[in-house]
Protein backbone atom coordinates (compact mmCIF):
# COMPACT_ATOMS: atom_id res chain seq x y z
CA UNK A 1 0.00 0.00 0.00
CA UNK A 2 3.08 2.47 0.72
CA UNK A 3 4.57 1.61 -2.50
CA UNK A 4 1.44 2.79 -4.80
CA UNK A 5 0.88 6.05 -2.08
CA UNK A 6 4.71 7.09 -2.35
CA UNK A 7 4.08 7.46 -6.48
CA UNK A 8 0.42 9.51 -5.59
CA UNK A 9 -1.72 6.22 -6.54
CA UNK A 10 -4.79 5.06 -4.84
CA UNK A 11 -2.79 2.60 -2.38
CA UNK A 12 -6.29 0.49 -2.12
CA UNK A 13 -6.39 -0.30 -6.01
CA UNK A 14 -3.50 1.13 -7.61
CA UNK A 15 -5.83 3.82 -9.44
CA UNK A 16 -3.93 7.15 -10.88
CA UNK A 17 -5.01 10.82 -11.11
CA UNK A 18 -5.87 10.92 -7.44
CA UNK A 19 -5.18 14.84 -7.71
CA UNK A 20 -6.96 17.36 -10.54
CA UNK A 21 -4.54 20.28 -9.78
CA UNK A 22 -1.34 19.92 -7.66
CA UNK A 23 -3.56 20.86 -4.51
CA UNK A 24 -7.10 19.49 -5.46
CA UNK A 25 -7.71 15.74 -5.00
CA UNK A 26 -10.27 14.41 -6.27
CA UNK A 27 -13.21 13.55 -4.05
CA UNK A 28 -13.40 9.08 -4.82
CA UNK A 29 -10.88 7.45 -6.45
CA UNK A 30 -11.81 7.00 -9.93
CA UNK A 31 -10.75 2.83 -10.08
CA UNK A 32 -12.51 1.88 -6.58
CA UNK A 33 -14.64 4.55 -5.55
CA UNK A 34 -13.00 4.64 -2.14
CA UNK A 35 -13.51 8.31 -0.41
CA UNK A 36 -10.39 9.97 0.94
CA UNK A 37 -12.17 12.70 3.01
CA UNK A 38 -14.44 10.41 4.76
CA UNK A 39 -15.27 12.67 7.65
CA UNK A 40 -14.52 16.06 9.37
CA UNK A 41 -10.73 15.58 11.00
CA UNK A 42 -9.85 12.67 8.67
CA UNK A 43 -7.26 15.23 6.78
CA UNK A 44 -5.64 15.40 10.16
CA UNK A 45 -2.80 12.94 9.29
CA UNK A 46 -2.05 13.75 6.34
CA UNK A 47 -1.41 17.58 8.22
CA UNK A 48 0.88 15.73 10.23
CA UNK A 49 3.03 13.82 7.59
CA UNK A 50 3.51 17.12 5.77
CA UNK A 51 4.61 18.89 8.98
CA UNK A 52 6.94 16.00 9.53
CA UNK A 53 8.27 16.36 5.68
CA UNK A 54 9.11 20.04 6.77
CA UNK A 55 10.36 19.73 9.93
CA UNK A 56 12.69 17.14 8.68
CA UNK A 57 13.73 19.34 6.23
CA UNK A 58 14.52 22.39 8.18
CA UNK A 59 16.65 20.54 10.33
CA UNK A 60 18.91 19.26 7.58
CA UNK A 61 19.44 23.14 6.63
CA UNK A 62 19.86 23.68 10.43
CA UNK A 63 22.24 20.94 10.72
CA UNK A 64 24.20 22.30 7.65
CA UNK A 65 24.27 25.39 9.55
CA UNK A 66 26.03 24.07 12.68
CA UNK A 67 28.45 22.06 10.71
CA UNK A 68 29.50 25.87 8.52
CA UNK A 69 29.12 27.54 12.01
CA UNK A 70 31.65 25.13 13.64
CA UNK A 71 34.28 25.51 10.48
CA UNK A 72 33.76 28.81 10.47
CA UNK A 73 32.99 31.58 13.19
CA UNK A 74 32.36 34.28 10.74
CA UNK A 75 29.14 33.17 8.87
CA UNK A 76 26.47 35.44 8.69
CA UNK A 77 22.66 34.57 9.66
CA UNK A 78 20.89 35.94 6.92
CA UNK A 79 21.28 33.83 4.25
CA UNK A 80 20.77 30.40 6.61
CA UNK A 81 17.24 32.35 7.70
CA UNK A 82 15.80 33.16 4.20
CA UNK A 83 17.24 29.15 2.99
CA UNK A 84 15.22 27.76 5.95
CA UNK A 85 12.26 30.13 5.39
CA UNK A 86 12.40 29.26 1.54
CA UNK A 87 12.76 25.10 2.26
CA UNK A 88 9.54 25.82 5.40
CA UNK A 89 7.72 27.07 2.23
CA UNK A 90 8.59 24.70 -0.82
CA UNK A 91 8.72 21.44 0.90
CA UNK A 92 5.16 21.41 2.46
CA UNK A 93 3.67 22.32 -1.16
CA UNK A 94 5.72 20.06 -2.50
CA UNK A 95 4.75 17.18 -0.38
CA UNK A 96 1.38 18.00 -0.06
CA UNK A 97 -0.36 15.40 -2.84
CA UNK A 98 2.04 12.74 -1.12
CA UNK A 99 1.16 12.96 2.44
CA UNK A 100 -2.64 12.59 1.42
CA UNK A 101 -1.82 9.54 -0.05
CA UNK A 102 0.76 8.51 2.51
CA UNK A 103 -1.96 9.04 5.19
CA UNK A 104 -4.52 7.11 3.06
CA UNK A 105 -2.82 3.83 2.95
CA UNK A 106 -1.81 4.34 6.87
CA UNK A 107 -5.37 4.93 7.49
CA UNK A 108 -6.34 1.81 5.35
CA UNK A 109 -3.74 -0.13 7.23
CA UNK A 110 -4.87 0.48 10.47
CA UNK A 111 -8.29 -0.22 9.75
CA UNK A 112 -7.66 -2.98 7.51
CA UNK A 113 -9.60 -1.90 4.70
CA UNK A 114 -12.87 -1.84 6.61
CA UNK A 115 -15.22 0.25 7.89
CA UNK A 116 -17.93 0.65 10.28
CA UNK A 117 -21.08 2.48 9.46
CA UNK A 118 -20.01 5.47 10.50
CA UNK A 119 -16.83 5.71 8.21
CA UNK A 120 -18.15 4.03 5.34
CA UNK A 121 -15.15 4.48 2.67
CA UNK A 122 -17.45 2.86 -0.14
CA UNK A 123 -20.31 3.92 -2.08
CA UNK A 124 -23.27 3.25 0.13
CA UNK A 125 -21.84 -0.63 0.62
CA UNK A 126 -20.48 -1.49 4.58
CA UNK A 127 -17.88 -3.90 4.68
Amino acid sequence: MLRRAIVKHCPRCGAGHLFRRWFLMVERCPGCGYKFNREEGSSLGAYVINFGFTIAAVAVVLLFFIAKLASDESVAIGPWLLGAGIVAIAVPAFCYPFSWTIWTAIDLMLHRGRFGPSRSADRGRYR
